[in-house]
């Protein structure tokens, strides 16, 4: 193990990833052992949202302000933050969504997950990036709200061009990862 990841796994806030998993493994357990129907589309897709927000919440670094002087910059502190919580998320979301298979708790007709969590999770990097540069200590916060609101839209949107949009998920959602993407690294350089 390099000598950053260490003091770096101490720093990241993981019981909001465990509470987010947790969550998501009670509902979908109970959904599942109570043979109720199975969770529709929007929930399923606030629970990715969820999980997603967690992660970004990990993003906060509250030694900020005291790391800002050093030669590490913020873009390389955020992304050993990601290498480390990333594959925690990843697997905790495949986690509940093979319990979730194994119980018939989700709809048969709902989008692919992972495509939606990986629109949510580039469009909450997006808003950190930018939230970052003008107010860092607000950043992750910001972040972590981008992926439960967009569900919510989308949940709330009727059916037509507003839903087409705000549901990209339900397509292959790669032009909007993109741009999102592309949002990240024009925004991320430090000033």
């Amino acid at each position: 193990m390099t000598a950053w990841a260490r003091p770096t796994a101490r720093a990241v806030p993981w019981s909001t990833l465990a509470v987010a998993a947790a969550t998501l493994l009670a509902l979908v357990l109970a959904v599942g052992l109570v043979d109720a129907p199975p969770l529709p589309e929007s929930v399923a897709a606030l629970g990715a949202a969820l999980l997603v927000s967690a992660l970004a919440r990990c993003l906060h670094d509250p030694a900020h302000a005291l790391l800002a002087a050093l030669p590490t910059s913020l873009r390389r502190r955020v992304a050993r933050r990601l290498a480390l919580v990333l594959p925690v998320a990843a697997g905790l979301g495949a986690l509940v969504a093979g319990v979730a298979e194994r119980l018939d708790a989700l709809a048969p007709d709902r989008p692919p997950l992972p495509a939606a969590a990986l629109v949510l999770l580039a469009a909450a990097l997006a808003a950190w990036s930018v939230l970052g540069r003008v107010r860092p200590e607000l950043a992750a916060s910001g972040a972590a709200a981008v992926p439960v609101a967009w569900a919510v839209l989308a949940a709330a949107t009727p059916a037509g061009a507003a839903a087409d949009v705000v549901v990209a998920w339900g397509r292959p959602g790669w032009p909007l990862v993109a741009a999102a993407l592309a949002a990240v690294a024009l925004a991320a350089h430090e000033r």
